[in-house]
């Protein structure tokens, strides 16, 4: 279950972002975990993406994206970004990217299946997708995402966010630091305590 705090200490953290970087799960309670994808998981990494509703790929993207694009999408974010993948014992059900193109802030990415929302999934993503910034010297990540996706701002506001409409899109920016003192502060990477789906 998704319940024991991801970042009990500044020193865990770093301990488990450097296992992250090496391909290593990095949390793990018996049922969710988090470990850094790399290209021989781009067939889960696309299966994942297609997986999505309609209106959850809408919200991903920011529009209608082909299947061919996604395999495209997949492979170039493998290649350039860090991404992490949350497993349901082998299944893919959650993925989180950072992007960074030389300077000290990043672009984060989302996805999570319909059956692993509102269970902490994403919370926990994001919990680890900060640790790992911070290792690489970020101090800010920006979130964007459609103004219908309410989930996913209202979780980036947890760890900081000031989420706002801007050119038709909801954008923010999370402090690294601040975001990861809200994660060992209030203990969101507790996630919650809800049974496996069925099905």
């Amino acid at each position: 279950m998704i319940c024991d705090p991801l970042f009990p200490t500044q020193a865990t953290q770093a301990t488990q972002a450097t296992q992250a970087t090496q391909g290593n799960p990095f949390t793990t309670d018996g049922e969710f975990t988090i470990r850094r994808l790399e290209q021989a998981d781009a067939a889960l990494f696309l299966a994942h993406l297609q997986n999505l509703s309609f209106d959850h790929r809408r919200d991903r993207f920011n529009g209608v994206v082909s299947d061919d694009w996604l395999a495209g999408y997949v492979r170039e974010a493998l290649d350039k970004a860090l991404v992490l993948g949350g497993f349901d014992q082998d299944r893919l059900v959650a993925v989180a990217e950072l992007h960074n193109n030389g300077t000290r802030s990043g672009e984060t990415a989302f996805s999570v299946a319909a059956e692993w929302r509102r269970r902490g999934a994403g919370t926990q993503l994001i919990a680890a997708l900060l640790a790992l910034a911070r290792e690489r010297g970020l101090v800010r990540v920006s979130v964007e995402t459609g103004p219908q996706n309410l989930a996913m701002q209202a979780l980036a506001r947890k760890f900081g966010a000031d989420m706002h409409l801007e050119s038709l899109m909801s954008v923010g920016t999370i402090d690294v630091a601040e975001g990861l003192r809200q994660v060992t502060g209030s203990g969101l990477a507790a996630g919650t305590n809800h049974p496996p789906p069925s099905g």
